[in-house]
This record gives structure tokens, C-alpha cells and sequence, in this order.
């Protein structure tokens, strides 16, 4: 379910191009399809998802840098 969430939220913020506003009802569209195969998918989810792809948590995987050091 994570990842048709993620999936939506991706396309929520693609529409967004130029006024830098969805369509009315595009989410609720969206959340509409993905609730047939998900029931319990809720906008609360979707919006949290839609925070996160505009600060860059989805679409910028996070790489980390560690230093072993064996003696």
C-alpha cells in the first residue's frame, strides 16, 4: 500500500505544473482508485505523502556514508 500512495502522491505533485495547484478533485479522484484496491487508504496518508515528494523523500533516495575501522 506504500507504494501506490507513494505512487499517487508522485502524481499529485507532477500536476501541479504552472499555477502550482492540483485540479479540484484530482486527489479525490485518486484516492477513490487506489481505495478499491486498499480500503483502508485514507487522504490523511496521501497528504503526508504529498509533504514528503515536495521536501524530496521520494523522489531522492537518501545515501548514507559510514567509516569502518577494525584494529
Amino acid at each position: 500500500m506504500a507504494s501506490c500512495v507513494e505512487h499517487i502522491a508522485k502524481k499529485i505533485v507532477k500536476s501541479r505544473l504552472g499555477k502550482g495547484r492540483t485540479p479540484r478533485g484530482f486527489a479525490e479522484q485518486l484516492l477513490q482508485e487506489g481505495q478499491k484496491i486498499f480500503p483502508s487508504m485514507s487522504m490523511n496518508m496521501i497528504n503526508y505523502a504529498v509533504k514528503k515528494a515536495v521536501k524530496g523523500g521520494i523522489e531522492k533516495p537518501k545515501l548514507f556514508k559510514s567509516t569502518v575501522v577494525a584494529d
